[in-house]
Parts: C-alpha cells; structure tokens; sequence
C-alpha cells in the first residue's frame, strides 16, 4: 500500500533489452493487495500536473526520453522511448524509476531532486 509508512515493492523483474535498439515504454501501475489488483495508471495520469516520473540509468548506456505530458504541457513519463548502445558488462547495471510527487511546484525542467518520492526503485536491467 501507498503512502505514509507503506510497504517496499516485494517483487519487480529485470529488464532486458537488445543493444542499439530504440523502445517504445509505457508505464502502467498496478496495486496488488488482498488478493485484488487495481490500475492506478489513470489516477495519477488525472493528477499529473502534480507527479512526474523519472529514470535513472547506472552502469548502462541506454537514453531514455519522456514522450508524454501533463495538462499544464509538462512533462510526464509515463510513456518513453529507450535508446540502447552498447551491450551491458556488469552486473550492477540499474535503472532507477521515480515517480515524485510536486504539489503546486511541479515545473517545466524539473530534476530528480524536487518534490518527494510516492515510488523509487532500482530495477536490474541487461542489455544484449
């Protein structure tokens, strides 16, 4: 559950992808709980002058573009192109998704450092 004093992510999946390949993403959230699943992907898209998304590539080369905005004509990210280079060599690559959550401060060039984090986490990626 989400919110204060919520619990980590218990499972999430590598993402694998092919070197020197360009990716169309979308994001979907999905909350599973009590043995219901409920899509929160419209939820926060409604509220998205107020969230973005953001990823954090380490140990890979891989660019990753917001696609998508919110109603102030801000950016999103819940949809994404990935743009991958060269094969990953270490098992230590990760890229970080963030959604934060900026009430009344969201802007049009925000960084990774403004607001506060409603999700954060580092999923494995490999890249062949």
């Amino acid at each position: 559950p989400d919110g204060i004093g919520g619990a980590n992510p218990i499972q999430f999946d590598t993402i694998k992808l092919n070197a020197n390949q360009t990716y169309q993403a979308e994001l979907v959230l999905q909350n599973k709980t009590g043995g219901t699943t409920k899509d929160m992907t419209a939820e926060i898209r409604t509220a998205g002058r107020e969230h973005e998304f953001f990823y954090t590539p380490t140990n890979v080369s891989i660019g990753i573009v917001k696609t998508d905005v919110d109603i102030l004509g801000y950016p999103l990210g819940f949809n994404t192109n990935w743009q991958t280079n060269a094969a990953t060599t270490t098992n230590t690559a990760t890229v970080k998704v963030q959604l934060k959550h900026k009430p009344f401060n969201k802007g049009p060039n925000d960084d990774a450092s403004k607001g506060h984090d409603d999700i954060n986490i580092n999923f494995p990626i490999i890249i062949n």
